[in-house]
């Protein structure tokens, strides 16, 4: 038997689309005053990160097109993320260098 997505029906997906979407949007919520209050949150910060792109992409792929300006600031939220993100990642490396070295 071949399965069609055409055979699952549009409210079932429409349901599951507004599940996600929410439970996505509360993670971000919950996370932004996590990470903006104490910089150690790093892996934290991270998951906002992830969260956002989840989001951005989900929304990205249902033409959403009630509020375009929403995506173009998940992205530069992203973005903005990201770099932080590198920052972290170069901090920690530069760190491990500085101790192996002095040993």
């Amino acid at each position: 038997m071949k399965i069609d997505w055409r055979d699952i029906a549009h409210e079932k997906l429409e349901n599951k689309f507004k599940k996600i979407t929410l439970k996505l949007i509360n993670k971000i919520e919950k996370t932004i005053p996590i990470v903006t209050s104490n910089d150690k949150k790093i892996k934290q910060l991270h998951e906002l990160r992830k969260n956002c792109k989840k989001l951005r992409y989900l929304l990205e792929l249902t033409n959403y097109e009630r509020s375009p300006n929403f995506i173009n600031k998940m992205k530069e939220m992203q973005d903005v993320l990201g770099s932080v993100r590198d920052c972290d990642i170069t901090i920690n490396f530069l760190s491990k260098q500085k101790k192996s070295t002095i040993l």
